[in-house]
């Protein structure tokens, strides 16, 4: 009869285990899944949101393609957007953008006047 026992004891920690491998399992395939790309989106918004100037065009969570007229930084940190909809501006919270579809042209050196008054890129 001690062998019986002894058998019973292996196959409840057998069981544990296996109960210990699937919730790890179960967990590691809900990160990677569900919270993995909601912290890479909430990275990119923070990103795009840093990097922001007058003169980019941005997607709206409404499914808008805006012009970014300017920026604007509050006393208590807050941010708000000055969008430029058909000639109509409106203000909007950092939280409408989705997606930078593109990056205004910047002012650089490496940019010089053609004779014809048009901006070309020296390369």
């Amino acid at each position: 009869m001690p062998g019986s026992v002894f058998l019973a004891e292996t196959s409840g920690i057998a069981q544990m285990i296996q109960l210990i491998i699937f919730a790890v399992l179960v967990l590691g395939g809900f990160y990677f899944i569900l919270l993995r790309p909601a912290l890479q989106q909430q990275r990119r918004a923070k990103r795009d949101l840093a990097t922001l100037r007058p003169g980019d065009e941005i997607l709206t969570a409404g499914g808008l393609i805006a012009t970014v007229r300017d920026v604007v930084q509050g006393e208590h940190g807050e941010v708000e957007l000055l969008l430029e909809l058909g000639g109509v501006i409106v203000r909007a919270a950092p939280s409408v953008l989705v997606k930078r579809m593109r990056t205004a042209p910047r002012k650089d050196s490496t940019e010089e006047t053609t004779g014809s008054g048009q901006t070309g890129v020296i390369g």
